[in-house]
């Protein structure tokens, strides 16, 4: 009789020491689990943005990447071809022409992935979301002169600078920048924009995060943000014109 007693005792002093002991198997009231579900979603609500916010950043640093290794390439083809820049489709009539840079620039290390930028929604329809500008092509017949008499056409450019050495401002003046809208094009006709809003017709200037990758003439590549744009673009200071790139 003394050992049952003693036994009962053990156990109450037990489940007065650990109360947990005696509950252990009890289940979650509803209280519980709300309070663990709205713990969850105050996280999700917390962590999702950041998430996408990641994935943006990770694009964008793989499309400046793309965007300098066509650079990188341009500099090489500069070398090899007497200093002049590579031809579009402005020049060569049809994208996929041998000697249009998407082509041309293949022996110089430029691979089809570095053509497109993640960000670029209608990367798919495309061959490439980069496109060149047409400062940089020779002397076009029907757009810069006519053909038969060889006279200037109105807006035609009087002289082509399409050499490294004929370059004011190469740091300073867009060879390429991201295409934007639906299309297939290999490059930009930024001869004659006058206005911002031009810019923003065929750029895609806002792609990330309110700036978009640009590469200029020295094969250098940088983010520029659309704010800067609309306030130094104008006729006379075009990033876009050799001329008067400031």
């Amino acid at each position: 009789m003394a050992s049952k007693l003693f036994s009962t005792a053990s156990v109450s002093r037990c489940a007065a020491v650990w109360p947990g002991a005696a509950r252990a198997h009890r289940a979650f009231t509803l209280i519980e689990l709300l309070v663990v579900l709205s713990i969850i979603a105050v996280l999700v609500s917390v962590l999702l943005p950041a998430l996408g916010k990641s994935r943006r950043t990770s694009k964008a640093v793989v499309c400046l990447a793309n965007l300098r290794s066509i650079g990188t390439s341009i500099v090489l083809y500069n070398k090899d071809f007497q200093d002049y820049y590579p031809l579009s489709s402005h020049s060569t009539g049809s994208v996929t022409k041998p000697d249009a840079w998407l082509q041309s620039l293949e022996p110089f290390g430029v691979i089809r992935q570095n053509r497109f930028c993640p960000s670029d929604a209608f990367r798919s329809q495309r061959l490439t979301s980069f496109a060149t500008n047409d400062y940089f092509e020779p002397l076009t017949a029907g757009i810069d002169f006519n053909a038969v008499t060889g006279k200037r056409l109105p807006g035609g450019r009087k002289v082509a600078l399409n050499r490294v050495f004929l370059i004011p401002r190469p740091s300073a003046t867009v060879y390429a920048a991201e295409f934007g809208g639906e299309g297939n094009g290999d490059h930009i006709h930024s001869i004659g924009w006058t206005t911002a809003q031009q810019v923003k017709g065929t750029i895609d200037v806002t792609r990330h995060d309110e700036s978009a990758d640009y590469l200029f003439a020295d094969g250098h590549s940088a983010g520029v943000r659309w704010s800067k744009i609309l306030q130094s673009f104008s006729a006379e200071t075009s990033m876009f014109n050799p001329e008067t790139a400031p």
